[in-house]
This record gives C-alpha cells, sequence and structure tokens, in this order.
C-alpha cells in the first residue's frame, strides 16, 4: 500500500478554464505518480494544493523511478503548442494526454527531482475577482 500524504488548501479561489478538463488532466496525472509510487520499494506520495498572489499551484511528490531522457522529450513535446505528438509512440499516453489537455490553458508544469522524490508541479491562474 502507498504512504499517501495530502495537504489540501481549502480556500483556493475559483480557477480559469474547464472543470472537466482539469479533472481529466489532474486523474491521468495523479494515477501516473500513484503507479510509480506503487511499484517503488518506499512506496511515498505526497499530494499539495496551495497559492500565491495570481496562481494555484499542485504539487505531487512520489517515490519510484525518475523519467527516461526519452520520456521527459515526449512529455516536453506535449507540452510545446505546435509540437505534433504521436500518442501512441509515447511510454505514457495518460501523461501525453494530461499535458496536451493542460496546454490549452495559461498553465506550466514542471517534472523534476527534489530530495529525492520525483515531483510534477502544476501552476495555473486564478479567476480574478471585480474589484
Amino acid at each position: 500500500e502507498v504512504n499517501k500524504h495530502i495537504e489540501i488548501d481549502y480556500e483556493i479561489p475559483d480557477f480559469q478554464g474547464n472543470i472537466a478538463d482539469f479533472s481529466l488532466a489532474f486523474w491521468r496525472l495523479l494515477r501516473y505518480a500513484m503507479n510509480k509510487a506503487q511499484k517503488s520499494p518506499e512506496k511515498d506520495f505526497f499530494l499539495k494544493t496551495s497559492r500565491d498572489s495570481e496562481n494555484i499551484i499542485v504539487t505531487m511528490l512520489y517515490s519510484g523511478d525518475a523519467l527516461t531522457s526519452e520520456e521527459h522529450q515526449q512529455f516536453v513535446d506535449a507540452l510545446q503548442n505546435d509540437a505534433p505528438v504521436n500518442r501512441s509512440a509515447v511510454t505514457d499516453s495518460g501523461v501525453v494526454l494530461a499535458l496536451l489537455i493542460l496546454r490549452q490553458y495559461p498553465s506550466q508544469v514542471q517534472f523534476f527531482v527534489k530530495d529525492k522524490k520525483n515531483v510534477i508541479e502544476i501552476t495555473f491562474s486564478y479567476r480574478k475577482t471585480k474589484d
């Protein structure tokens, strides 16, 4: 069983975008991270939502194998607005689908390693309120 730690900011404002799109994208990224954690000896998964003055930040830390250079390149290609993506040739089409959805919105997705854990960090704008 995966050790899960979750920190949710319940005061996050409304965000810009389609809830169904974000739900599907996050489900795909969560599934990817949980599968990696489940296959690792440590079996750790951490999810945190937070915000700054303009953005919502979703951070997933998980144990497991780091991205291969091939996977990383496929994910980078999926994030480029003008890059064609051959989804049948990619290692994890679920992540690529999530990235294809997220690239429709003003968002940033980063994959990196921190403290020997893999990290997926998604940053996207929240809706501005009228003053």
